[in-house]
């Protein structure tokens, strides 16, 4: 047996529980002065997404402002990139294409802090009960498949 004691750090890890989010707000941030055009529209259709996930709050309105910024420029660069036919006349890639990728992976990135982004994962909407998909394993075989007799062993 080693000498000196336990390692730090070793054992079973603590099991932590996912803090729940604070409780939404019955209705969507105003629009921001700053936003117009198409930004402004990013931001009426995401705001009450967001603000049902809880991540848009009075605090986090400049990040979400930021987040339809960059969604509408990203659109101002696919028309520019569509129109020019991604290719220039001699067969480089565009000019504004470096930027177009770059804004893109912003674009991604700020929605994945709003919860507007695929994850792939469903999301935990605030104020809806877990559901443990054991209890309804386990309802269906105690009513379906168990023997009246025996219904009291498995207990």
């Amino acid at each position: 047996m080693p000498k000196g004691g336990a390692r730090p750090n070793t054992g079973p890890k603590p099991k932590t529980r996912a803090v729940g989010r604070a409780a939404t707000q019955s209705e969507p941030l105003p629009l921001p002065a700053t936003l117009s055009g198409a930004a402004a529209a990013y931001w009426t259709q995401w705001s009450p997404l967001a603000c049902d996930l809880g991540t848009l709050v009075p605090a986090s309105a400049p990040g979400f402002t930021l987040l339809c910024q960059v969604a509408a420029e990203v659109d101002d660069l696919r028309a520019v990139l569509t129109a020019a036919g991604w290719l220039d006349l001699e067969g480089r890639p565009h000019p504004l294409s470096a930027s177009y990728r770059n804004h893109v992976l912003r674009l991604e990135q700020l929605q994945a802090r709003y919860g507007l982004a695929a994850a792939g994962k469903p999301v935990a909407v605030p104020g809806t009960p877990e559901r443990d998909p054991l209890d309804e394993w386990a309802g269906g075989v105690l009513t379906s498949g168990t023997p009246p007799d025996r219904a009291g062993d498995l207990h």
